[in-house]
């Protein structure tokens, strides 16, 4: 018997960070070892390598499909993925225990999954692996994302900057492995507006080629009534979770977050002026007051 992932998608990290969390405490497993976004490390290392094999990144995916365009490569690829996730390197993500009595992630006997935005373009290659994937995607508003990745923009590059202003006489033996910015395209609101709109039609193209096998909500609505919409997202996963069980993982759950472009006037200017693009991903102002 085999058992296919669950993978959650969504551009903004922590909006798909609560939902993967709320997921966990009602019985999704979603990693043993987790990066501070509730991200399984084995698989954001392995969408990173995915990525880096045609010069692409996080925030520059789009020539993975040069890879998913190239039938050998790919097929050679998907068959070292799944070969990967049944070594001892899925012992990061199974744990010892799992990995002994299961051997691969497939075998799980109940509910797993993991999330990643990256996931967003290397999903092609997880379903060669995985034919029965299914994936929940979870849409925030344009200008929050925007506005959330450029104060990672700027808070990474400052504190890339005081690092070394504190130790960068020290570099010599053990050079940088990064740059000091963590996105070079993110030159502004814009450019990072125009990243969420990529993000965003990529999933949204998943969403209708799986049909059944794909649910999509948008994170502000999760916020305003979340008792519900975990019960529906904890139903399409398969947990059985009583009432009692929802009620508690939702217990932090802080509808403040919903919108918040809309206290700060810079971005509530970016909103009027991108309706319409917003209107075309599904935030038609009409429908989110």
């Amino acid at each position: 018997m085999t058992n296919g992932p669950i993978i959650i998608l969504g551009m903004h990290r922590s909006g798909t960070s609560l939902i993967a969390r709320v997921l966990e405490r009602l019985g999704l497993f979603v990693g043993r070892r987790k990066e501070y976004n509730h991200e399984a490390w084995l698989l954001l290392k392995l969408n990173d390598w995915l990525l880096a094999q045609c010069a692409a990144r996080w925030d520059h995916p789009a020539p993975i499909d040069l890879l998913l365009d190239t039938a050998d490569v790919r097929a050679q690829t998907a068959r070292y993925l799944d070969d990967l996730l049944g070594s001892p390197r899925a012992i990061s993500y199974l744990g010892w225990r799992r990995y002994l009595r299961h051997g691969h992630p497939r075998r799980l006997p109940g509910p797993w999954g993991w999330k990643d935005p990256r996931t967003t373009f290397t999903l092609p290659l997880w379903r060669d692996v995985f034919a029965d994937v299914r994936i929940i995607h979870i849409r925030r508003h344009g200008v929050d994302v925007a506005a959330s990745l450029m104060t990672r923009r700027v808070d990474g590059f400052q504190a890339s900057c005081a690092k070394y202003a504190r130790l960068g006489r020290w570099y010599w033996l053990k050079p940088k492995d990064g740059g000091f910015a963590d996105s070079l395209r993110l030159g502004g609101l814009d450019d990072a507006f125009g990243l969420w709109e990529q993000y965003t039609d990529r999933a949204a193209e998943h969403v209708r080629t799986l049909g059944e096998a794909a649910t999509e909500l948008r994170y502000e609505d999760f916020l305003t009534d979340p008792v519900s919409h975990a019960r529906r997202l904890a139903t399409f996963c398969g947990l059985k979770a009583s009432g009692h069980a929802v009620h508690e993982a939702v217990a932090d759950v802080n509808a403040d977050r919903a919108y918040a472009f809309r206290t700060h006037p810079d971005l509530a200017a970016l909103d009027g002026d991108v309706a319409d693009r917003l209107a075309e991903r599904g935030y038609a102002e009409a429908d989110i007051r």
